[in-house]
């Protein structure tokens, strides 16, 4: 045991924790996966390889709406 022994109850969040990653395939991608981790780069958009063809995009707090919507309209080139 830990502690003093006592049972004490688990308190979980209400609601389901919010994540931050999108999981997507691109069907339509028109170059290789490791160009277009190349090319968005270079723009300066930041993101992975895929894995088994499923890409992981990943934001936090400091990502803004425009930056979103830059990294769809650089998106929108490639696919």
């Amino acid at each position: 045991t830990l502690g003093d022994g006592k049972v004490r109850p688990l308190v979980l969040p209400l609601r389901p924790p919010e994540i931050n990653m999108v999981f997507a395939r691109l069907p339509g991608l028109k170059l290789p996966a490791a160009e277009l981790v190349s090319r968005l780069r270079e723009s300066g958009i930041r993101i992975y390889p895929d894995e088994a063809g499923v890409f992981r995009f990943v934001t936090h707090k400091y990502i803004a709406d425009d930056d979103l919507r830059r990294f769809v309209a650089a998106l929108k080139d490639f696919v």
